[in-house]
Parts: structure tokens; sequence; C-alpha cells
């Protein structure tokens, strides 16, 4: 079984910007294969502080993730924001990305 057949969830991945006026800017990617893991851990986040995890979501390894992005779960009206992401490597090449979200 190929990697691509174990992305079995979708998630729409969200950028906001905000402009010179303070007027915010949503970027859209949606339909996003990932499989999600719905798993509580107490971690720290990108600036050091504990917060406790709602799910960690498995993504292809060409998908671009930064710090900055939100996550919208299916039948969810809220997103929720990226804890910390990483980028597993084994003996031949980078497999796969592992994203943390609140």
């Amino acid at each position: 079984m190929s990697y691509d057949g174990l992305l079995i969830d979708t998630v729409t991945l969200v950028t906001i910007t905000v402009g010179k006026r303070n007027e915010k800017t949503e970027a859209l990617i949606a339909n996003v294969k990932c499989r999600i893991m719905r798993k509580t851990k107490l971690m720290k986040n990108m600036s050091g502080e504990e917060v406790l995890s709602f799910a960690k979501i498995f993504f292809k390894r060409t998908q671009t993730i930064n710090n900055q992005m939100l996550v919208r779960m299916v039948g969810e009206d809220y997103d929720r924001p990226i804890i910390t992401y990483s980028q597993p490597e084994d003996s031949v090449q980078i497999h796969h990305k592992e994203v943390w979200v609140s």
C-alpha cells in the first residue's frame, strides 16, 4: 500500500495576511488530503508556551506548511492553530509532514 492510500481525511489550510491598513485577507487551500489522529498531548508551541493538542495530522511531504497557517477540519466552524510541525526523515528521504494542532 502506498502512503497516499493512508490519507483518508481532508482539511482546508487557511493563511491569513494582514495588510497595511489592518485588513485581513484569507487564502484557502481546500481539500488537502491528510490523515488525522485525534490525540491530546501537553506540548510546547513554537513560542514556548504549553498548550494541549487536539490532533496530529499527517500530510504529504510536498505540502507547504508554515506556522502562520490554520487548519479547518471538515464539519467544524472554526480554524485550529498549528502548534508545531516537523518533517520526519528515514534513511533515504523526508517521508511526510507531521502537524500538531490545538
